[in-house]
């Protein structure tokens, strides 16, 4: 049973105090109030002073030794068990950031009684979303008959369009998830269109997760029953496999992209814990093949095996750090569990050597990346980052705080390396075609990853009472990630060239765009944005503005694709009342949240009633184009510092928004047990 209703069955909500112990401190700490963080803020009737966002050497006091710090509230967690229902989030969770709005509890619990009549359409609109499947991917049972290697053929589409597909795989997401040798791999797919029966199972399982996730979007929309296919082809496969006795590359290569699927919306995205409990799996099956350990650890094994285990494993410990900050579930993984290197700079165009002679590779230019550099970052960032997450789920204290400040510093240095690795990759010079796509996504990956890393980092002193005046630094670099992730949204939805590469890529991120937007909205209802009034500059928008603008363009995103899931309805509807809670009006508050329901509620109906009508892949859609006020106050200073723009990991000049095709948008939503009073399960 969902969060929403076990507390409506038990009458209770997530935004009581004492008497409900739905936030709690560590176990280590004694019992604190458990709403604390949830009872400050913007309206908690202290007339103060906005503070600057961008700290200045006269508002900022970096802690030393001696310092005393402020006493910083017990790291939250939701925790809640209810007719034997247990329900919990870390303190990553974007449910955390829920607390900060605690008058809207009547609302989303179904308390409100103006609010039924609304409350009723709302459920009404389960029947626009069918049931969700593949719940239990990859392990369904759905045939209890043995697959044969050779009814793969009968699953395929005509040659030329396969090889599309793998192509486009290659090309978007092997370039961030990098787990195969290419050369490699086109060896053994000759070798299969000659003869199917020669690769094993796992093979063929990994073969068809590659077709199922390299097939664009308005394809599987067009032709569900092949990705379908391709899934239970893929499922089927891998169990006839002894994956679980006697993992190997491709085996777990296979569960890897299962994972991703997870995370998109190949398959039925029910829950980010699910992902994690599978993730946890296919870490753990690598684990017993030594792809944590030091290929050095292993006589005689070929270079060719030593990167790939070192590139799969890069891939893994990536995307359990991902997983972990969605969920606000534990790492699986601590820094000391593994001494597995960053891969080498060894080439897909080249043949390894059976000896570790054959090591030089083509001389490139200075400023030119290519994967191994990539992962490179990835991989040297990873004891910085496991540590840090390790951290936030540990108590706060004053020795916290200062190991905050230099974790700061630490991710900040590793992000400029990005920068200077990728300087051209959001360049807006549209002539330069010497820089590929696929370099472009891997300098918006790493500034996605590291941003939200400092949004997880100072999480709790931005929760805390007195934000703005306690933690001014901290206030400043959060709301500063979660804008630029924001920007990031809204520039990959309106300037992408290739249509059909870069949709996947955003679902990836979804949870953080959604988790920037709750940090912005906490920013504008605690004012700690830094200028209130509109500036003497011409053209130049306050700083409230630019903020408050860029979350309604976030909104405004997740509209345009609300027919697609019902997580993306859900998390319109929740962001949309989250704003409406942020607005300063004589409009009474139960009047601005219907408002913003039946704004949703109208959204869905029409998408649905266009869906009916018109193929959705060709309608575009220019509602979320908030107009060039709001690109001119970005482009000339307003919110973002100057170390936004720099390095062109955020550089927003000369931005246009232009109007994007439906698949460029997101699908689904990393949101576990959404917090509303109705449930389509």
């Amino acid at each position: 049973m969902p969060i929403c209703d076990a507390s409506k069955s038990s009458g209770k909500n997530i935004f009581q105090k004492n008497e409900d112990k739905a936030v709690l401190p560590h176990a280590s700490q004694q019992q604190a109030t458990p709403g604390s963080l949830a009872s400050h803020g913007a309206n908690d009737g202290e007339d103060r002073a906005p503070q600057q966002l961008v700290p200045s050497e006269s508002t900022v006091s970096w802690a030393t030794s001696e310092e005393i710090l402020p006493e910083v509230t017990p790291r939250p967690m939701f925790a809640r068990h209810s007719r034997g229902k247990t329900r919990f989030k870390g303190p990553t969770h974007w449910s955390l950031l829920s607390f900060e709005f605690k008058e809207l509890a009547p609302f989303v619990f179904g308390k409100e009684p103006d609010f039924d009549r609304t409350n009723q359409e709302l459920r009404a609109l389960k029947q626009f979303y069918p049931i969700r499947a593949n719940r239990n991917y990859p392990f369904r049972s759905n045939s209890t008959i043995p697959w044969t290697k050779e009814r793969i053929r009968s699953l395929l589409p005509p040659r030329a369009t396969t090889d599309a597909y793998i192509e486009l795989y290659l090309n978007t997401y092997e370039k961030t998830h990098g787990m195969l040798h290419v050369p490699m791999f086109r060896e053994e797919m000759m070798l299969f269109w000659r003869t199917p029966s020669a690769l094993p199972y796992e093979w063929l399982s990994q073969f068809l997760m590659m077709l199922a996730l390299g097939c664009p979007r308005h394809e599987r929309l067009r032709r569900s029953q092949l990705v379908e296919s391709f899934l239970d082809g893929a499922e089927a496969y891998l169990m006839q496999s002894p994956f679980q006795a006697k993992p190997n590359f491709t085996s777990i290569r296979a569960m890897a992209m299962m994972v991703i699927a997870k995370q998109i919306d190949i398959v039925a995205f029910d829950d980010s814990g699910a992902v994690w409990s599978f993730l946890g799996l296919v870490v753990r099956l690598a684990m017993c093949l030594g792809f944590h350990r030091d290929p050095q650890w292993f006589d005689s094994m070929s270079p060719l095996e030593a990167e790939t285990r070192k590139r799969i494993w890069t891939t893994l410990v990536f995307m359990d750090v991902q997983n972990s900050l969605e969920t606000g579930l534990p790492l699986l993984l601590h820094p000391d569990d593994y001494d597995s290197p960053a891969p080498g700079d060894q080439l897909d165009g080249q043949n390894l050597a059976e000896d570790n002679s054959n090591t030089a590779t083509a001389s490139q230019h200075a400023d030119e990346a290519n994967d191994s550099a990539f992962q490179s970052i990835l991989s040297k960032s990873f004891p910085h980052v496991l540590h840090i997450i390790r951290l936030v789920h540990q108590p706060l204290n004053d020795t916290t705080r200062r190991v905050v400040l230099e974790a700061e510093a630490k991710i900040r240095n590793l992000r400029q390396i990005a920068a200077d690795t990728y300087p051209k990759y959001s360049s807006d010079d549209k002539t330069d075609t010497l820089i590929p796509p696929w370099r472009q996504l891997q300098g918006i990956l790493l500034e996605i990853y590291f941003r939200r890393v400092l949004l997880a980092l100072h999480q709790p002193y931005v929760m805390a009472p007195d934000a703005a005046k306690r933690y001014p630094e901290s206030c400043w670099s959060a709301l500063e990630s979660a804008l630029a992730i924001l920007v990031l949204q809204r520039r990959l939805y309106g300037e992408a060239a290739d249509l059909v590469s870069i949709e996947w890529f955003a679902e990836l991120f979804k949870g953080d765009f959604f988790v920037a937007a709750l940090f912005v909205a906490v920013g504008i209802r605690r004012k700690s944005f830094g200028t209130q009034q509109k500036t003497s500059c011409p053209g130049r928008l306050a700083e409230i503005d630019i903020a408050s603008q860029t979350l309604e363009a976030c909104l405004a995103i997740w509209s345009s694709k609300v027919g697609l899931s019902v997580h993306h309805f859900k998390a319109h509807l929740f962001l949309g009342v989250v704003i409406a809670a942020t607005k300063a009006s004589e409009v009474p508050l139960h009047l601005r949240i219907q408002e913003a329901a039946a704004a949703t509620i109208a959204t869905v109906r029409a998408t649905m009633l266009q869906h009916n009508e018109n193929d959705p892949e060709l309608q575009p859609d220019r509602s979320w184009d908030v107009g060039a006020r709001f690109d001119v106050g970005l482009m000339q200073g307003g919110v973002l510092p100057t170390d936004l723009t720099t390095g062109g990991l955020s550089d927003v000049n000369g931005f246009h928004a232009e109007a994007p095709m439906t698949d460029q948008f997101l699908s689904e939503l990393f949101v576990d047990d959404p917090p509303f009073a109705w449930s389509f399960d």
